[in-house]
């Protein structure tokens, strides 16, 4: 029985292309891909190397500006601009934040449009939310990463991810249960 069971775990694993979490002590990251051995994966946000240390996020949800520069005189390493919370609707507006906030402050910026249903303050059509995402992520002074719910549905999910992968921006599926 065992080694059939070995023998269909590996089999599986030869089929699947999945990030999995290995190693003793620090855990490291690989990258099964088909046939093979695992190959290294490194995860960056901007130049950020999440492989060499942990990261302080501030998030950004008033005075983008301001708060972004005293973020980083406190010592954040990355910035999470929130357009549901700064009631950024549009790309103009969004566009703009996001080069000042990088220009003046030199820091990475993850972009995050949360949906309501995800506790977030969007107030739009989810298609809107989506064009959003897609259109700055593709920007030459965008976002250096993208934060995604799991719950935007597949299709919409999997747009914002071949857009950002396109562009060579990192991208965070995020989820969120507020019933504990």
């Amino acid at each position: 029985r065992k080694t059939l069971k070995k023998k269909r775990l590996s089999a599986e694993k030869e089929n699947r292309k999945k990030t999995v979490i290995r190693g003793k002590g620090k855990p490291e990251k690989t990258v099964i891909r088909g046939k093979g051995k695992p190959e290294q994966a490194m995860i960056h946000i901007g130049q950020l190397d999440l492989e060499k240390k942990a990261a302080v996020v501030a998030v950004i949800l008033e005075k983008p500006l301001e708060t972004s520069r005293k973020a980083a005189k406190m010592g954040a390493d990355l910035l999470e601009i929130r357009l549901d919370l700064l009631g950024i609707r549009d790309l103009e507006t969004a566009a703009e934040t996001i080069r000042k906030v990088k220009s003046e402050t030199g820091l990475p910026v993850i972009l995050t449009n949360r949906s309501s249903m995800e506790g977030g303050k969007w107030e739009g059509k989810e298609a809107d939310r989506i064009e959003l995402l897609t259109n700055l992520v593709s920007l030459k002074d965008g976002p250096d990463a993208i934060d995604i719910e799991l719950s935007a549905g597949r299709e919409h999910r999997d747009r914002v991810v071949k857009e950002a992968k396109a562009c060579g921006k990192t991208v965070i599926v995020s989820s969120h249960d507020f019933s504990k």
